[in-house]
């Protein structure tokens, strides 16, 4: 039962994580006047597998507001599972008994783990997503952010639980 719970913690907290950046993402676009080019862009590189070059039918495809939610839910969807998985590895290895541990663990964890997975999607896509739609600072800061909310979520959880069979983690 205490796999099960840690693993539920971790699926739970990691994306709250993931909704982090998300919503990072989005202010950053509102603020730039386009609050979708994110999940627009990612999803669109990873569905064209590398053909960086867009015709004028793609572009008005892109343009659609149909498209653009369905984009935008689509890449939600896997930005959220791909982060419940981060968080559920992070339920294993983080340290949840000091907040500052859980915070600084969680956020070089989020860091390393979710750098190294965008830019594994982004090979096995065949096209450069963190470097060229993201860029390599703002990567770092948002998953060194939802690490961080990552290794709280998990400390929190870990907390209202120190009284059940969660006590001895």
């Amino acid at each position: 039962m205490r796999f099960l719970r840690r693993v539920a913690a971790g699926a739970a907290a990691g994306t709250v994580a993931g909704i982090a950046v998300a919503v990072f993402y989005f202010v950053v676009g509102a603020v730039r006047l386009q609050p979708f080019v994110v999940p627009v862009t990612l999803s669109s590189e990873l569905l064209r597998a590398g053909n960086i070059a867009a015709t004028a039918g793609e572009a008005a495809r892109l343009a659609s507001l149909e498209s653009l939610g369905a984009q935008v839910v689509t890449y939600t969807v896997l930005h959220l599972l791909i982060f419940a998985v981060v968080g559920v590895v992070a339920a294993f290895i983080l340290d949840l008994r000091s907040f500052w541990l859980s915070l600084l663990g969680g956020a070089a964890y989020g860091s390393v783990a979710c750098t190294a997975l965008l830019y594994a999607s982004g090979w096995i896509a065949a096209t450069p997503i963190a470097v060229h739609s993201l860029g390599l600072r703002s990567v770092l800061l948002a998953n060194a952010m939802a690490g961080g909310v990552l290794g709280l979520a998990l400390h929190l959880r870990h907390q209202m639980h120190l009284g059940g069979d969660d006590a001895g983690r």
